[in-house]
């Protein structure tokens, strides 16, 4: 390299001065390559690394892989042609491209595949490096090829002739942190005693100077303690990740207000800190000050939820054995440990018994259950549990205690459903009147209607059988709609028969626990000829629609 560094080349300073002009400006890659610009060899002359830079219809360029740093791709050379960067096209494995983004050293080889020619980017005194200061980052320095090729410089610093002769490589690869603009603990206190205290963390963080944009986010914790996890020493804090988020706005956005909220791993003191990250990985950490955030604990209640049944949701004493299941999850936010009991109470209600103004109230008492599962069951009508029917007519409670006698209380929650929920019991079928009319004029539209209501709950769709199939549900009409809670109500809907004949006919609805009401048996619409012609259709399957129904 000090033969280069020592020896005067004027001729490539002229090469330098005539070409110069070609090169306006370094152009950025296009979306498939993030490696653009021009090399110079005294030998071949310009090497273009994108087809931004070179111009020209074919779409080319050379690309380094975010993750492994590996290069791929073509340059082109209107001397010698196609130079590759493959490693496929390396003389001997392993010898890839490939960029170290801890050192920033480019190694490996390329070849010139129309001269055979292999070109090596570093030797023990000599090779291309990357300086991430820069933005896109410049390649610079130099490779050797020892034939015809020679010396190839990737930067017009390399030569100092930059004021005369501007070129460069560059790689669109971003190595600037993103920022921790804002980050906040709320609420930040300590001896909390409720049972329900979830901290909410808080962000805004950005990525203005990067190019790779925003990734995700993590909260890490640690335990405080006095000697080295204090307000004054953290060098011994063991922290732990305990949560990350990906919701990131898309590009080209670069500012993310977001926050999660946590509850700490059981009582002391601990630390939040939080570490943002772009699509390179580069990563910023919580502004200093204040640095990590400390918050307080003190008597913490372990946690319990009902899954599944959604509250308000309808269940009928006929179906699976008059059964419906509790799928819970209950959960020592202190310890960890298995929980030592979980319990839950059906309270029922009875609006309809005589002396029951507004309502009857029956309790099951507390209940043993099993912790976290998702087959509790509750038999509907036995010991107890949910014998009335009605809209939230049945509520369920769960609760557990964790081994440091801690319960969980429902009765805290009175602005959480989380572990109470209320259902609505309902197993009487809804009431479909007489059909009428019973008569119908061929191929012309006719609607038939009939008396609907529910005793209990609310209709929840309808259908019409002609002959045994179901019809096309699109035109039928349930007013007023929702039917519900004993209103009087009407089902329609417009049909057409295009044969002469009798029909079997019928309304089946269905209520939102699924108990279904069908119109009185048998009911028979006579098709008669009308004045004018009407096609005679023969196929009546065509204009039926066989679905899943309750029939």
């Amino acid at each position: 390299m000090s033969f280069f560094l020592e020896k005067n080349k004027i001729f490539l300073l002229i090469g330098f001065l005539v070409l110069g002009f070609f090169i306006a400006q370094i152009v950025i890659a296009g979306v498939n390559d993030n490696v653009s610009g021009w090399a110079w060899s005294e030998n071949i002359g310009w090497i273009s690394f994108n087809n931004t830079s070179g111009g020209g219809a074919i779409d080319y360029g050379v690309d380094i892989d975010t993750s492994t740093g590996v290069f791929s791709g073509y340059a082109w050379s209107e001397n010698i042609g196609w130079i590759s960067f493959n490693e496929a096209d390396c003389p001997a494995s392993p010898c890839r491209a490939e960029l170290n983004f801890s050192t920033n050293e480019v190694s490996g080889w390329a070849k010139a595949l129309d001269i055979d020619s292999w070109i090596r980017l570093r030797d023990t005194d000599y090779g291309v490096l990357r300086n991430d200061l820069t933005l896109p980052n410049e390649l610079m320095n130099w490779a050797w090829s020892d034939t015809i090729i020679g010396w190839i410089s990737f930067n017009c610093i390399d030569r100092n002739i930059c004021g005369t002769s501007y070129y460069k490589v560059v790689v669109d690869i971003d190595s600037i942190d993103p920022v921790v603009d804002v980050f906040r603990i709320n609420p930040v206190s300590s001896n909390w005693v409720s049972s329900t205290v979830l901290f909410d963390v808080s962000w805004t963080v950005s990525d203005d100077d990067g190019g790779s944009y925003l990734s995700h986010v993590e909260i890490w914790k640690a335990g405080y303690n006095d000697i080295n996890c204090s307000d004054s020493d953290k060098t011994g804090c063991l922290w732990e990740k305990v949560n990350e988020n990906y919701n990131v706005p898309p590009p080209p956005s670069n500012l993310w207000n977001s926050s999660v909220s946590d509850s700490p791993l059981g009582d002391g003191v601990w630390w939040y800190g939080l570490h943002v990250f772009d699509n390179m990985g580069n990563v910023g950490i919580e502004p200093f000050p204040p640095g990590p955030i400390k918050v307080s604990i003190d008597k913490t209640q372990p946690a319990s939820q009902i899954q599944s049944p959604a509250s308000n949701s309808w269940h009928s004493g006929k179906f699976s054995s008059g059964k419906f299941f509790l799928d819970t999850s209950d959960e020592d936010l202190v310890s960890g440990l298995d929980l030592t009991a979980c319990k839950y109470k059906a309270i029922s209600y009875d609006y309809y018994s005589y002396g029951c103004d507004p309502y009857c109230e029956y309790s099951t008492g507390w209940q043993d259950r099993v912790c976290n599962t998702s087959a509790q069951d509750i038999t509907v009508g036995v010991g107890g549990n949910c014998p009335f029917e009605g809209n939230q007519s049945c509520w369920v409670y769960i609760r557990s205690r964790d081994n440091a006698g801690n319960w969980h209380s429902p009765y805290f929650e009175e602005n959480s459903s989380s572990s109470k929920q209320y259902y609505n019991i309902d197993w009487t079928d809804p009431v479909v009147g007489e059909i009428s009319p019973l008569t119908a004029v061929q191929g012309i539209p006719q609607t038939f209607t009939a008396s609907l209501s529910d005793p209990v709950g609310k209709i929840s769709g309808c259908w019409f059988y002609v002959d045994g199939n179901v019809t096309s549900t699109e035109f039928i009409t349930v007013s007023p709609s929702p039917c519900e809670n004993r209103a009087s109500c009407t089902v329609s809907v417009n049909h057409t028969f295009f044969n002469l004949g009798n029909y079997p006919v019928k309304f089946s609805c269905s209520d939102a626990a699924m108990n279904v009401g069908r119109s009185p048996v048998p009911t028979t619409v006579t098709v008669v000829a009308g004045g004018s012609s009407a096609p005679i259709i023969t196929n009546l399957s065509y204009y039926t629609a066989h679905a899943s129904t309750p029939d």
